[in-house]
């Protein structure tokens, strides 16, 4: 990869500083959608719409804790993460 900041921003006249935050947008609103794909398929595994929902059923014994586990530690992870990306966006 030989392409760098300042060829990228000579060859197609662009400054640098929107180069650089086109291409964090870019990486962030990515990583968003790769992140909304696995919330997507958890919901759908547990029939849940929400990790409020997912515990509720767990609690009540619809679903069980112990095979349950690694998923909703993992979803909760995931909606962690995708409201830092949404915070970050918000801020570019």
């Amino acid at each position: 990869m030989d392409a760098t900041i300042e060829t990228i921003s000579k060859t197609l006249g662009i400054k640098k500083s929107e180069l650089i935050e086109n291409g964090m947008q870019a990486y962030l609103k990515n990583e968003k959608r790769r992140l909304n794909s696995e919330i997507i398929d958890i919901f759908s595994k547990y029939d849940v719409d929400s990790l409020e929902e997912f515990d509720e059923k767990i609690n009540k014994r619809k679903l069980g804790e112990t095979e349950t586990f690694d998923d909703f530690t993992r979803l909760d992870h995931l909606l962690d993460r995708r409201d830092k990306i949404d915070s970050l966006l918000r801020e570019i």
